[in-house]
């Protein structure tokens, strides 16, 4: 179901260095797969050790699970922003894609540009953790940050 609202949102990081938070990585990390859509989890509300598990849970329940190296948070207004969409598809519980992406490069690439700089909080886990038997963090909180990605170069 595709409708407005507000909220924060995640997008779960599945390899290393788009955790840590390497603009290249972060960048394709906020792109659309080949069906033109990008998973995201609805993050209102959910505190880090939620969010984790969230984040477990998405990747356990994927074709081929893959490991939990951390996510970014950006709100919905900045996918409005990029004038893309988010179909609430709630499969499973909390979940999202972004919808309704460019076909042309450039459009597609100032998409991406909008979401990095929309995002505000970034959570980065070494080691990653595996959703087929996960080791939680004593305080998962600890490995969330603070960032902003608006000073830096466009390029």
């Amino acid at each position: 179901m595709t409708r407005r609202v507000t909220g924060e949102l995640a997008r779960i990081a599945n390899e290393a260095g788009r955790a840590k938070g390497k603009k290249r990585k972060v960048k394709s990390l906020l792109t659309p797969n080949v069906e033109n859509e990008m998973s995201i989890a609805r993050i209102d509300g959910l505190e880090c050790d939620e969010i984790l598990n969230l984040a477990i849970e998405f990747m356990a329940q994927s074709d081929s699970p893959q490991k939990v190296h951390g996510w970014f948070e950006f709100s919905a207004e900045a996918v409005e922003d990029a004038d893309l969409t988010i179909d609430y598809d709630e499969n499973p519980p909390r979940h999202a894609n972004v919808i309704d992406w460019p076909d042309k490069d450039e459009a597609q690439s100032r998409a991406t540009q909008i979401l990095y700089r929309a995002c505000y909080r970034k959570a980065h886990f070494n080691p990653p953790i595996d959703p087929t038997n996960p080791t939680i963090p004593d305080d998962p909180c600890s490995y969330v940050e603070e960032i902003d990605y608006r000073a830096i170069p466009k390029n």
